[in-house]
C-alpha cells in the first residue's frame, strides 16, 4: 500500500473536522506548513510600517507626503522596527516547529 502525504496550509477548509476525519479514515498522513507571516516578505512588512506612520499624520499636499515617505524609508527607525518584528516572528516560528 502506498503512503500518501498531504502538505497543506492553514486554510479553514484544510483544518476542518470533515477534512481531519477524511484523512484519518483513509489512513493518510498530513503535514501543515508554517502559518503565513508577512514578516518573511520584507517588502510587505516595510509597506505596512510605512502605512502606519503615514496614517498617523496629516499632509498638506502630495509633495509633503512624498518627502515624508522618503524620510521614513531612509530612517534608522524603520530598520529597527523591521528587525524587531523579524526576530519576534522568527521566535514564534521556532516555537511552532518545536510543537
Amino acid at each position: 500500500m502506498k503512503k500518501i502525504l498531504f502538505i497543506m496550509d492553514y486554510l479553514t477548509s484544510h483544518t476542518s473536522i470533515k477534512m481531519k476525519k477524511f484523512i484519518t479514515n483513509k489512513s493518510l498522513k498530513i503535514y501543515y506548513t508554517v502559518p503565513y507571516e508577512s514578516i518573511f516578505i520584507p517588502f510587505e512588512l516595510a509597506f505596512s510600517v510605512i502605512k502606519l506612520i503615514i496614517y498617523k499624520n496629516i499632509y498638506n499636499n502630495i509633495n509633503d507626503l512624498a518627502k515624508h515617505v522618503k524620510k521614513i524609508i531612509s530612517s534608522e527607525i524603520l530598520k529597527i522596527i523591521l528587525l524587531k518584528n523579524f526576530f519576534e516572528t522568527l521566535e514564534k516560528y521556532m516555537i511552532f516547529i518545536k510543537k
